[in-house]
């Protein structure tokens, strides 16, 4: 991830935290409109996927 810039002020923390509120509504908004068993198979799709990318990382650092 590229490092931003500009300095990290009381301000650009204020409204980073702004930022990631509204995302995080907007995510849950979106999530609400979804069946319960979509949220549940993006979910299960989700750990799925840690569970892969665990096993790749563990037989790369071998």
């Amino acid at each position: 991830m590229k490092r931003e810039a500009t300095s990290r002020t009381p301000e650009w923390f204020r409204l980073d935290a702004e930022r990631n509120e509204r995302a995080r509504r907007e995510r849950l908004l979106i999530d609400g409109r979804k069946s319960i068993g979509q949220n549940i198979e993006e979910g299960a799709a989700l750990i799925a996927l840690g569970f892969e990318v665990h096993r790749a990382f563990e037989h790369v650092r071998r």
